[in-house]
């Protein structure tokens, strides 16, 4: 029972902390739970939920920079941010609204969300298997 409780909040950390550098190591339980955090967040990058968004992000940046050479109409690059990082950060109607948003980052805003967001799937599902495994 400890177990199921301490991977579920695990997986309720990644959604309430996204603290980039953690407080040194000093139990073992701090051990755990970071060695359980860096499991869930490799596992993350291999769904294919995040392999599509970082895929995304790579195409959108790619044609961004074809936009700018003049090599592609702007509208494509506009109903791509829309598609994948406008649903979480607001949708755009302006190449040069792109270009901004991508300055400040979102890309990789978007990726680390979509990261913990298959993280905390990933522990909620562990701990559904070791409570079915209990009945």
């Amino acid at each position: 029972m400890k177990k199921i409780i301490f991977i579920a909040c695990i997986a309720i950390t990644f959604f309430t902390s996204c603290n980039n550098n953690p407080k040194p190591v000093k139990t073992k339980e701090d051990i755990s739970v970071r060695g359980l955090q860096k499991k869930y967040l490799f596992l993350a990058k291999q769904t294919d939920t995040y392999k599509d968004a970082f895929m995304a992000v790579t195409k959108l940046q790619i044609d961004l920079n074809l936009v700018n050479k003049g090599n592609l109409d702007s509208d494509a690059v506009i109903n791509e941010y829309n598609d994948a990082i406008g649903k979480q950060f607001g949708f755009v109607d302006y190449v040069y609204e792109v270009k901004k948003q991508m300055k400040n980052k979102v890309d990789t805003d978007y990726l680390r969300i979509i990261q913990l967001d298959q993280a905390a799937k990933i522990g909620l599902r562990e701990v559904a298997d070791i409570n079915s495994m209990k009945k």
